[in-house]
């Protein structure tokens, strides 16, 4: 497991306003979920390009909510949030299962 104390955290203020439009959630909750002990990354296949790897988390916010935080990590030591949303059954469940694929 990860751990996300130490990096800086950064984000689109305009971004992060049409994600509490559209998922209710802010990128200032999001922060928070990476510092839960539970915390599950998974490299996002779908989005990373070979410039830059996108990667997933699952975490419990400070608002007790399980949310899927899409991040980069850049400079090394700073994560750049693009979205966040309340986690859906499927990933809850990869969450609980501690990053286990549902399939296997």
């Amino acid at each position: 497991m990860r751990d996300y104390k130490d990096y800086k955290y950064t984000w689109d203020p305009d971004k992060n306003r049409k994600n509490i439009d559209r998922h209710r959630v802010s990128f200032s909750e999001a922060k928070t979920a990476f510092f839960d002990k539970n915390v599950v990354t998974i490299k996002d296949l779908t989005h990373s390009t070979h410039d830059e790897d996108r990667l997933l988390i699952i975490g419990n916010s400070r608002k007790s909510q399980i949310l899927l935080v899409c991040f980069c990590i850049r400079y090394e030591d700073t994560i750049r949030i693009f979205s966040a949303r309340v986690a859906g059954p499927d990933w809850v469940q990869v969450y609980e299962n501690g990053g286990l694929d549902l399939y296997e």
